[in-house]
């Protein structure tokens, strides 16, 4: 999702942190398909009685760009995970007028999928990772007094989202948890919901880790206290790493430059110290940053521990070179492990 909103960067940073300190993927939510069941016979029929198709899905139409409407409700996380949707007028300073719109928001409208007739296609591949950053973008809106736009809306994470108490596997690296029911599209059909659940690590069992982060300190950074929301997760992250495990900073604007060396996570200390003096400054140089962070993380690479380069930007790069698979293309496929990317 392509956005320079600010998103609630806390809890997908440190999900995703928490997802690569892990040996395995953490749970996976589940996802819908639809599955036949075996059609009706006739004592009468020489061949079984084939289920009415499932209704089909619309082709997804590109909607018009339109000015998201007021909202009169807040959410917010209740004591057991729920949410709770609070009156906006029982809201802390319910008196202020709702947030102004960000005006650099860019979303890409995928459609809907099709309902796929399983008698022709009965395979369907499940990925381990899972992406909730929808959901956070609705809350957003919700919060700043705004209906999301609707190409914003992205159903599986907001399925995603959520933790359902799935068992770790006895075995393997991960379960499969399956539920069915039947379906409202279709006689004869069902709508089978199937969770994955990784192996679930402690922070004691895992390897040692090597963190080298790049972090956007462009002048967006700035809007919507993107980055001090950025500084905040990594505070939060430092406090829960073990004494053993080390952290690099590279920062990029107009250019890049260190502002940490890998330091060993005893000195936590001066891990803070340096998080705390990061601030907005110019433009996007994404392709500096990420050389110069790749050159830190392969000067601290640890083989057999957990090497990762993780950058966090809000958007665009508008520096140096700006197209993506460019860009992409020059991170190394060798020592540290690919890119992750937190999007504020």
């Amino acid at each position: 999702m392509k956005t320079r909103s600010m998103l609630n960067i806390a809890f997908v940073f440190i999900s995703i942190v928490a997802l690569m300190l892990s040996s395995c993927g953490a749970a996976a939510t589940p996802v819908l398909i639809q599955v036949q069941s075996r059609a009706p016979t006739s004592a009468s029929a020489s061949q079984p009685t084939r289920a009415p198709a499932p209704t089909q899905a619309p082709a997804p139409v590109q909607a018009p760009a339109a000015t998201p409407q007021p909202v009169a409700v807040a959410m917010r996380p209740g004591p057991s995970g729920q949410v709770v949707v609070t009156p906006r007028s029982q809201m802390p300073n319910a008196d202020l007028p709702p947030e102004s719109m960000p005006a650099d928001m860019f979303f890409k409208a995928y459609g809907v999928n099709p309902m796929i007739d399983t008698r022709g296609e009965h395979l369907s591949t499940f990925a381990m990772d899972v992406d909730t950053a929808s959901y956070a973008v609705m809350r957003r809106y919700i919060n700043d007094g705004h209906l999301p736009p609707p190409e914003a809306v992205r159903v599986e994470e907001f399925v995603n989202y959520f933790n359902y108490d799935y068992a770790s596997p006895e075995n393997g690296a991960f379960a499969i948890h399956l539920e069915g029911a039947p379906s409202p599209f279709g006689e004869g059909y069902y709508l089978l919901r199937v969770g994955l659940q990784g192996r679930r690590v402690s922070s004691e069992q895992r390897k040692d880790a090597v963190l080298t982060f790049v972090i956007d300190v462009s002048g967006s950074m700035g809007d919507g206290r993107r980055l001090e929301t950025v500084k905040q997760a990594m505070e939060m992250l430092v406090n829960e790493l073990r004494p053993t495990d080390q952290v690099g900073i590279v920062v990029f604007s107009t250019q890049a430059r260190v502002v940490l060396e890998t330091t060993s996570v005893s000195n936590r200390s001066e891990i803070l110290s340096a998080i705390k003096r990061l601030q907005p400054e110019n433009t996007t140089n994404v392709q500096d940053g990420l050389a110069l962070g790749y050159q830190m993380a392969s000067r601290a690479f640890r083989r057999g521990d957990i090497n990762h380069v993780i950058l966090c930007s809000d958007g665009v790069a508008n520096v140096g070179n700006i197209n993506a698979n460019a860009i992409l293309g020059s991170v190394p496929l060798s020592g540290p492990r690919p890119l992750w990317a937190c999007h504020a």
